[in-house]
């Protein structure tokens, strides 16, 4: 009945609209139309929120159920097809309706070209039209830093361009400033969690210093906070490291950051033995940083893995028998899960 009902809603509406284009002599563009008020506005006046719903309901149905139940790849386009204008007159009706531009550029992202089986290039335009999609959201809800968020994280998550994330997150900073409440609605997320993105941006560009004083200042917003005093620490010891490769050349950076690994190691084991996911004994940044060293010094890479369960080897020491669930090794063979 509701699929029924959703149907028809849209349907009446880009129906009419499309009649009226017809009288008119000109060719059917329903969703100008529709949200553009030479139709639509009068009649949906009062009822916008209800048609957006809606159409949202509709968009997600042809998303999780239509496109996976299209027997041909034309099937499947043409149901993305209708999810795309479905998602156009959604922003044209409620330009406003930040959570959709997060969600749609997901769709975009993540959710499409898998079921389409999109070819890389097919896939690379997807991705920079839900990047488009969020950057619009932005200009178009200037006051509000969940948008922002959103296209913060796209970036840092998708694309990978971590100079735009600082770009787009030092401006939400600016905008609102540290205490000013920004949580509305369940679900959104908060400038404390901004703050956080930002750090972690500041140190995989390897700004060792902008990262500290970020995740400072998180600490003197919400003094609780359980990751700040961590990744506090973190900066201030890659911040040595990068003095001494600047000061000490390579070889004793790479001596530097085997330190930090073996303390890493053993403090992470300490923590296995108490209940918690072996993941702890795996530090991928640390791991990229001693391969990018070992490389310059014309060294080949580590398998940190076998390194990890060697070590354990060597201590006597079967992690199975502390998290059996976390690492299950193959019949010859290793995998960190």
């Amino acid at each position: 009945m509701k699929g029924l009902l959703i149907a028809l809603v849209a349907a009446a509406v880009l129906l009419g609209a499309a009649g009226l284009d017809y009288l008119a002599g000109e060719q059917a563009r329903p969703v100008e139309i529709l949200v553009e008020g030479r139709f639509a506005g009068p009649a949906l006046l009062g009822f916008r929120d209800v048609a957006v719903d809606f159409l949202w309901l509709d968009a997600f149905y042809k998303i999780f159920v239509e496109v996976r139940d299209a027997k041909t790849e034309a099937e499947k386009r043409l149901v993305v097809a209708r999810v795309d204008l479905i998602f156009s007159s959604i922003f044209r009706l409620d330009p406003h309706y930040v959570k959709l531009y997060d969600l749609a550029a997901w769709h975009l992202a993540w959710n499409l070209p898998p079921i389409l089986g999109a070819t890389s290039e097919e896939a690379r335009r997807y991705i920079e039209r839900g990047e488009d999609l969020l950057e619009r959201g932005v200009r178009r809800n200037p006051d509000l830093p969940d948008v922002y968020q959103a296209l913060a994280f796209y970036h840092f998550q998708k694309t990978g361009n971590l100079p735009r994330v600082v770009e787009v997150l030092e401006e939400v900073r600016r905008r609102f400033p540290p205490g000013i409440p920004v949580i509305t609605k369940p679900g959104q997320r908060s400038i404390v969690y901004c703050d956080h993105l930002l750090g972690t941006t500041y140190f995989y560009l390897r700004d060792y210093e902008a990262s500290k004083a970020v995740w400072e200042s998180v600490l003197a917003l919400k003094p609780d906070d359980v990751i700040a005093p961590q990744k506090i620490a973190e900066a201030e010891a890659f911040a040595q490291v990068a003095k001494i490769e600047s000061e000490q050349g390579v070889k004793a950076a790479l001596d530097a950051l085997e330190a930090i690994w073996e303390a890493n190691f053993a403090a992470g084991l300490d923590v296995v033995r108490m209940g918690v996911p072996a993941d702890v004994l795996f530090y991928p940044y640390l791991e990229s940083e001693i391969d990018r060293v070992r490389g310059q010094l014309g060294m080949p890479p580590v398998d940190f893995v076998q390194t990890v369960y060697d070590r354990l080897e060597q201590l006597g020491i079967d992690l199975n028998d502390f998290v059996p669930q976390v690492l299950e090794p193959e019949e010859g063979h290793h995998h960190h899960h």
